[in-house]
Order: C-alpha cells, then sequence, then structure tokens
C-alpha cells in the first residue's frame, strides 16, 4: 500500500491558529519555535519538519536557516487541524537547576505568509506527524517554494 503524507489545508479552512510576526517568535531549533505572548509564551514542535538536536552537527545551520524565512515573513502562522491524528500537545520533563520541571508544547503546522512550511519526505506509517529525533538541515526556501507552485497550479 503506497503512503500519501499529509496536505495541509490552506489557512482560510483552519479555525484554530496563532498568527503574528517574527519579532515575536524565538527559534529554539530548526523544527520547535516559541511564540511570544501577552498571555504567556507557547512552544511550538512544528509537523513535517525534522531538524537536528542541539548536540547533532547542523544544528546551528538549521535554527538559523528557518530564523531567516520566519523574520523575512510579513505573517508567520502556526495552525492545528486534524488533531485526532497530529494530536496537539506534548508534556516534556526536563531539569533545571537539578530540578525536574515539566513544561507544554504544542504540535502546529507552520505557514509562512499563508503558505504551508514542510517537507513530505518526513512523513511516513510510523511518522505520521513527521517529526522524530535527530534530522537534517531542511533547505527551507526550496521547501516554501515548491508548495506555492503547487498551490498556484491547482
Amino acid at each position: 500500500m503506497d503512503y500519501e503524507p499529509p496536505v495541509p489545508p490552506p489557512l482560510s479552512q483552519i479555525a484554530l491558529k496563532n498568527t503574528t510576526t517574527g519579532a515575536n517568535i524565538d527559534i529554539t531549533d530548526g523544527d520547535t519555535i516559541t511564540i511570544m505572548g501577552d498571555d504567556g509564551d507557547v512552544i511550538w514542535r512544528l509537523i513535517g519538519l525534522n531538524a537536528p538536536e542541539s548536540t547533532e552537527p547542523g544544528f546551528d545551520e538549521a535554527r538559523d536557516a528557518l530564523a531567516d524565512i520566519i523574520d523575512n515573513a510579513d505573517e508567520v502562522t502556526v495552525a492545528v487541524f486534524n488533531q485526532e491524528l497530529f494530536g496537539t500537545k506534548q508534556r516534556q520533563y526536563t531539569t533545571d537547576g537539578g530540578a525536574i520541571v515539566h513544561r507544554d508544547r504544542y504540535f502546529g503546522w507552520l505557514y509562512i505568509d499563508g503558505i504551508p512550511l514542510f517537507d513530505p519526505l518526513q512523513f511516513s506509517p510510523t511518522n505520521i506527524r513527521g517529526a522524530a529525533t535527530g534530522g537534517e538541515i531542511h533547505d527551507y526556501a526550496a521547501l516554501l517554494e515548491a508548495e506555492r507552485q503547487k498551490r498556484e497550479r491547482r
């Protein structure tokens, strides 16, 4: 059986979303961002992107590449849809000064100026979120342009 990766819908079809500018976003790494807001900061693990972790080669390059795309965008949106398949939240436990602390991390799709940024090759029947530990340095600009062209042809 062939596997078809998910296709994010147009933003106009998504009710649950957060739109901001790059000035309100902290780039954690190449697949995780924090949106800073008046009601607190929200950590987002981006669906369909899988970048190197901080201890892996390429971490800085992946983080900087995502930062460049976000910083040059007019609008950045993180959207949640199809929650039954992708889920919405993950609780993480880390140590901070010897104490165990937890934080919630949400799963969402990243849209840059209305175009979803994701790598369809990251998805598989066993990795439905396209999110795993470790990863690669994505050519974010090329992924975004490919998706833009696909949507123009529809």
